[in-house]
């Protein structure tokens, strides 16, 4: 078993008053609900460096169907979106209150089928990834066709894990 925890780069981030700060790509809104503002240039920038060491897993001999992507908040939008685009199916994505990006290129076009599994836990209290973008990420996701499974669960917490969420995971895996 190997272990591969990519960290984001420093950047600019808009809703700190462009501070430099640990982010995997630009936030224009806050809180971050359903009609936030993508970064369409990071995310793509940040899931293509994603891309890179999955693939350089498989290159090492690691079978796709054996490599679970996972992330927390701006790593859960990126993790969505990586395991979406990555040209194999994976064993598993794991989205931890991150939420569904760049919307408007899932809606209506399947880029691959792609039977990835992907568990999405979320907090129902979540003053910083409003629960709302569960639903209309869950929505744009279960539109790509009966290839996907979805398992999203809302958890009695904020923007963080619980136990029970923890749990959850583990079974997914």
């Amino acid at each position: 078993m190997q272990f591969v925890f990519p960290a984001a780069p420093t950047a600019a981030v808009t809703i700190s008053g462009g501070a430099l700060q640990t982010s995997w790509f630009d936030i224009f809104d806050w809180p971050i609900g359903v009609s936030a503002r993508d970064d369409r240039d990071g995310l793509l920038r940040s899931t293509r460096g994603l891309l890179e060491i999955v693939a350089g897993l498989e290159a090492e001999g690691v079978p796709a169907d054996k490599i679970v992507i996972g992330g927390f908040s701006q790593g859960g939008a990126v993790t969505l979106l990586a395991c979406h685009r990555y040209p194999k199916t994976l064993a598993g994505c794991v989205c931890l209150s991150g939420w569904l990006t760049l919307k408007e290129e899932w809606a209506g076009a399947r880029v691959k089928d792609n039977a990835t599994p992907v568990f999405w836990g979320h907090g129902e209290a979540d003053p910083v990834v409003l629960p709302e973008q569960v639903a209309a990420g869950s929505e744009v996701l279960n539109a790509q066709g009966p290839d996907i499974k979805l398992d999203a669960r809302m958890y009695p917490m904020g923007h963080s894990s619980h136990p029970s969420e923890m749990s959850d995971v583990s079974d997914f895996l």
